[in-house]
């Protein structure tokens, strides 16, 4: 080695520990040997180190390469990168799930369950509450945390049309003289036969008075379409000339639904019926009407018949009287009478308002027999005998009945009892013409409240009628009412 130390002579021991020697030149060290290198450590000073070409570049780069985040370079930025980002929340996108997941099983194992699923007394955890039919809840009105309790009977919600499908029914009979041979209950007496075909039948009072029962029409036409419920109008016609507040309007007597109501003002062109017609209907469309005159009867003016046809589908008809004139039907298939009624009444002097004579229903043109019949004072006929309308299901729930025997001294007793033309067995009605016997009572002077507990059960197209025979010694009337509803 040869260096520059700026003197002459060599540098002895002392000199060289006593101060820092200045050397210039080149040091050519000639490498350290291998014992040299482990003798100590060798201190090394690099402000950098270069780099060979291709190194730290391990690898391939992606194809579409990220940019370096800003401030960040070299191996370090992109490491530095690489940390923040797997530190934070890494946002995940795109669709991952399906509504609905398709499987496909080729066959399921077959995994018998053993063991107790259930317990004797479940525990409830939460409220108990009351629902309605469609789940919604509802509150109980209570007494001290008490219940109040009020049950509606089924045939009082039926009676007040709470049971859709379901109408309630009764039928009344009434024979004035029962004796000791058998007749049914009604108002004409005898026994009641059932018409055999569809036929036109007639009405008429057996009082000849001009006054009495008889409907005087004032006005007949078919409305203009436009009314109300409470108003007809009939453009070009004057009503307000004869008619007056109280006459009695009938709208389609012979259609698909006869209606009445009673006039409350009558003007040119136009009728005011304020309290509605009878089955709620309108005038907003054509429909035919009468207008009868109230001042020129005192008894009934107009009856109201409400029949089956030959398939026991249920119609009815409005029927204009004409004293003692027999007065035919628009409609020609009658086949069973189950109500016949007095619809209006004449309000001249001294009225009744009712029948003064007995109104009867018989075949056109044939005298006899008669098929309903309306006492002289009543309203309606007392007739036990009714047809199930087809489609519907009679059931009879209550039965009063009763007999007396006036001015007889001695205690005298009456048979009475319910007869259909199903067999009640079966239920079967075959020809129709056989009646069996269905409840039955014995009355002395009195009256007896029948309830079935299990309602009677009267299938469509049957025919029910209430019979009577007086024991010996009896002789007087008997009455009979029946209650129950159709569905």
């Amino acid at each position: 080695m040869s260096l520059k130390t700026g003197r002459t002579q060599p540098l002895t021991d002392d000199e060289l520990r006593a101060t820092p020697v200045p050397v210039s030149g080149t040091v050519a060290t000639g490498g350290l040997t291998n014992a040299e290198l482990r003798a100590s450590a060798v201190p090394v000073s690099a402000a950098s180190l270069p780099l060979p070409s291709g190194a730290a570049q391990d690898g391939v780069d992606i194809t579409t390469p990220t940019a370096m985040p800003a401030g960040g370079s070299g191996i370090r930025g992109w490491l530095s990168a690489i940390w923040t980002k797997l530190n934070a929340s890494l946002a995940v996108t795109g669709t991952f799930w399906q509504a609905t997941q398709p499987v496909s099983i080729a066959s399921m194992p077959t995994t018998p369950v053993t063991g107790t699923f259930w317990q004797t007394t479940q525990p409830i955890s939460g409220a108990v509450q009351f629902v309605d039919e469609v789940g919604a809840a509802y509150g109980v009105k209570h007494i001290s945390n008490k219940p109040r309790v009020s049950a509606m009977p089924y045939l009082y919600d039926i009676s007040e049309g709470n049971v859709s499908g379901h109408t309630r029914w009764a039928k009344i009979g009434y024979n004035p003289a029962i004796t000791t041979s058998e007749e049914d209950v009604w108002s004409y007496g005898g026994a009641y036969v059932f018409p055999s075909s569809a036929m036109t039948i007639e009405v008429a009072s057996d009082s000849a008075t001009a006054d009495a029962d008889l409907g005087t029409i004032l006005f007949t036409g078919t409305c203009d379409a436009g009314g109300t419920t409470t108003t007809l109008i009939d453009a070009g016609v004057d009503f307000s000339a004869t008619a007056t507040a109280g006459d009695i309007l009938l709208v389609d007597k012979a259609g698909t639904t006869p209606e009445w109501g009673v006039i409350t003002a009558a003007a040119n062109g136009s009728l005011t019926f304020s309290g509605g017609l009878s089955s709620g209907g309108s005038c907003a469309t054509a429909r035919t009407y009468d207008v009868l005159d109230a001042s020129a009867a005192k008894g009934a003016m107009a009856v109201r018949i409400e029949y089956l046809d030959a398939s026991y589908a249920e119609k009815s008809e409005i029927i204009i009287l004409n004293t003692n004139n027999q007065v035919s039907s628009v409609n020609t298939d009658f086949f069973r009478i189950n109500s016949f009624r007095v619809i209006a009444v004449g309000t001249k002097a001294t009225p009744t308002y009712s029948a003064i004579g007995n109104l009867a229903i018989r075949k056109a043109t044939v005298a006899s027999p008669f098929y309903s019949y309306i006492t002289a004072g009543y309203t309606r006929a007392r007739n036990s005998a009714y047809t199930v309308p087809a489609g519907k299901t009679l059931y009879v729930t209550q039965w009063n009945v009763g007999a007396s025997t006036p001015n007889d001294s001695k205690v005298q007793t009456c048979r009475v009892f319910t007869r259909t033309n199903v067999e009640p067995s079966t239920g079967f009605r075959g020809a129709g013409n056989i009646f069996y016997p269905y409840t039955e009572c014995l009355i002395s002077n009195g009256v007896e409240p029948v309830e079935f507990t299990a309602p009677t059960r009267l299938p469509e197209k049957t025919d029910l009628k209430v019979s009577a025979i007086g024991l010996t010694g009896f002789s007087g009337p008997v009455t009979s009412a029946l209650r129950g509803w159709l569905e």
